[in-house]
């Protein structure tokens, strides 16, 4: 898990730069924040474990597979509330 500020957040922001090597099965996920700040009736956000914690579970899946299956328990967790955000995800799977 990489965590950092947004690609344009803040002009000028000095980025770290961090290198992994992928192998053949490796998968990436990508996300804006409006996923993880999706909030439920008692106004608790989902965040970033619970969506960890889904990937991890989904990784081996195809990335729709993976993203259907983290917008689903997203909209389960809001309870009906209103999306107050958007939300990108981008998976990529290495072969």
């Amino acid at each position: 898990l990489l965590k950092g500020m947004p690609l344009g957040a803040i002009k000028d922001f000095q980025y770290t730069i961090t290198e992994r090597e992928l192998n053949t099965g490796d998968t990436i996920l990508m996300l804006s924040d409006g996923l993880a700040e999706q909030k439920n009736d008692q106004g608790e956000m989902f965040d970033y474990e619970r969506i960890q914690n889904i990937f991890q579970k989904t990784a081996h899946h195809p990335p729709d597979d993976i993203i259907k299956q983290l917008v689903n328990a997203g909209n389960k967790w809001m309870n009906g509330q209103e999306q107050e955000d958007d939300i990108s995800l981008l998976v990529l799977k290495f072969k």
